[in-house]
């Protein structure tokens, strides 16, 4: 278990630190293979002397555009060791979004799985940054197969003098108005919030931490892995999330602390009764966005304790979550000890206990929480207003200290874990040679969060035929951004500065439209 004597303040020293006193202990476990320190160390020593032969040195950008893997662990360290700066890229993303991520966040070396290479393929005359192309498919022209940095055998001896203020990651997340904007994360943040993850799921000896949530997100990386590694246990993971094999294979890999998002909740109550529902040995599911309701079920059917809270990418993944020994059912908890919290209005004025307002988020120490939006001061400023940090979302708190998710203020889409950005699917969805322009929405789902529901102005004379529509979104879209309703209108709904009124979208709810799911169609999905 952690001891404060090693003193890790950032990702670049992490691995060699924790290497020397764990040596052959498992530190990741996949359905294929388990690796000790000692690899994980060395393959990401490999990584960061092969990127450096390439010419990449301290703040470069490395993307990473690949699922679940233990290259993408090897990729994410080895970047970490270098003093360089990972961009890790959602395996959905295609066309222009994904132009768009790798452009603004000036990534000079790109890791692609084959997985998605096409996609990638029909970008990449259009990257500006670019320098070198790696992928683990054999005999792409222009690529360096994925073995050079990984298997190579090289050596690194010493890992950069890193600040715990060097940026770490740039993590994308959805605008409201415009496009993603990078959220520059630190390396404290990263060592900070791992530890507290380790609280709260309260880690001990013999813990296997388990779940199937993207290494592209501050979730996969920080509820999962390196709670894990700081703590000297083991890390297990899956690509994807399956509900029919997932206790099974949380009983496989000895599981006892989990991670899920709501919608996996969900998912897995509505699962057939299996004979793995207790057949395991997971102790407690870390979770955001579940029901007081499904929460209680939860826990009834899998015998699984269950610590409900709140966090954004910007608070690198976790802000506010309820602990042993201070749990509200329905709340989200209290705030972690190293952020204080308000609810405020919309002048800035704090609300008392009771009242409905803007939760608004300031660190109590520093480098915990995110650094800037990369290259957008503007937007910057904006989220930082009057020296709070503006989530966007609604919450009250009690009297005694705890707070309650409302909704959000934020015209966000929350779908399956994702927050997407009407702007993101509109934009694309704008460039169908039928539609004059759209407007998206979320609403209501039966797995929790939201599905997406576009509102499509056609053209002069123009005619659409919606499941035509809607393959050619899959073509153009990430998948989780592909609309499950569509719904035409005469004329979008707009305040006297032309802006649309998507609150007004939003309450007709799914009303009359097209539905994707009920015509049989189904986006392709990313499939390994």
């Amino acid at each position: 278990m952690y001891d404060e004597k090693e003193n890790i303040v950032n990702l670049a020293e992490l691995l060699s630190k924790k290497s020397e006193k764990n040596g052959e202990k498992t530190a990741v476990a996949t359905d294929e293979r388990r690796i000790s320190y000692t690899e994980l160390d060395e393959k990401s020593s490999s990584v960061a002397a092969g990127l450096k032969s390439l010419g990449v040195s301290e703040n470069d950008k490395i993307a990473l555009f690949m699922p679940n893997s233990l290259e993408f662990l090897y990729l994410w360290f080895g970047a970490m060791k270098l003093g360089a700066v990972c961009v890790p890229l959602n395996v959905s993303l295609k066309g222009s979004l994904l132009r768009y991520q790798l452009n603004d966040s000036d990534a000079k070396v790109v890791v692609v799985s084959k997985h998605v290479l096409q996609n990638y393929l029909e970008v990449k005359d259009g990257l500006e940054n670019v320098a070198v192309h790696v992928s683990d498919e054999i005999g792409v022209d222009g690529f360096l197969h994925l073995s050079y940095l990984i298997d190579a055998g090289k050596t690194f001896s010493q890992p950069a003098k890193v600040h715990p203020s060097h940026p770490a990651t740039i993590m994308y997340t959805s605008g409201t108005t415009g496009p993603p904007k990078g959220v520059v994360l630190p390396h404290y943040a990263y060592i900070n919030t791992a530890l507290m993850n380790s609280s709260i799921a309260e880690a001990c000896d013999g813990d296997v931490f388990y779940s199937t949530v993207p290494f592209f997100h501050t979730s996969g990386q920080l509820q999962i892995v390196l709670p894990a590694l700081m703590n000297d246990l083991t890390a297990a993971f899956d690509p994807w999330f399956h509900a029919s094999q997932f206790w099974q294979n949380a009983a496989k890999y000895g599981a006892t602390k989990i991670f899920l998002i709501s919608s996996m909740i969900n998912i897995l109550l509505k699962q057939p009764v299996g004979p793995y529902d207790r057949n395991h040995s997971v102790k407690i599911a870390m979770t955001g966005g579940s029901t007081r309701e499904t929460w209680l079920k939860f826990e009834e059917r899998f015998g699984v304790k269950v610590y409900e809270g709140y966090g954004m990418t910007e608070t690198s993944a976790i802000a506010i979550f309820n602990r042993g020994g201070e749990v509200r059912l329905g709340s989200v908890g209290k705030p972690l000890p190293y952020f204080e919290m308000k609810v405020f209005d919309e002048n800035d004025n704090e609300l008392p206990p009771g009242k409905v307002g803007e939760l608004v988020i300031r660190p109590r120490k520093p480098f915990v929480m995110m650094m800037e939006y990369y290259k957008k001061p503007s937007e910057t400023v904006r989220a930082w207003r009057n020296l709070w940090f503006h989530t966007g979302d609604l919450f009250y708190r009690d009297e005694d200290g705890y707070f309650y998710v409302v909704g959000r203020i934020k015209e966000s889409i929350r779908r399956r874990g994702e927050n997407i950005s009407p702007y993101e699917i509109e934009s694309v969805v704008n460039e169908h040679p039928a539609v004059l322009e759209s407007a998206a929405v979320g609403v209501p789902s039966a797995l929790g969060d939201e599905d997406v529901k576009v509102y499509l102005k056609l053209k002069p004379g123009a005619r659409i035929d919606f499941v035509d529509f809607l393959k050619w979104c899959d073509k153009n879209l990430p998948y989780h951004m592909v609309p499950r309703y569509v719904e035409t209108l005469d004329e979008l709904p707009k305040t006297p500065t032309q802006r649309i009124q998507r609150y007004l979208l939003k309450e007709r709810g799914v009303g009359q439209a097209f539905d994707a799911v009920k015509a049989g169609f189904k986006p392709t999905k990313l499939v390994i």
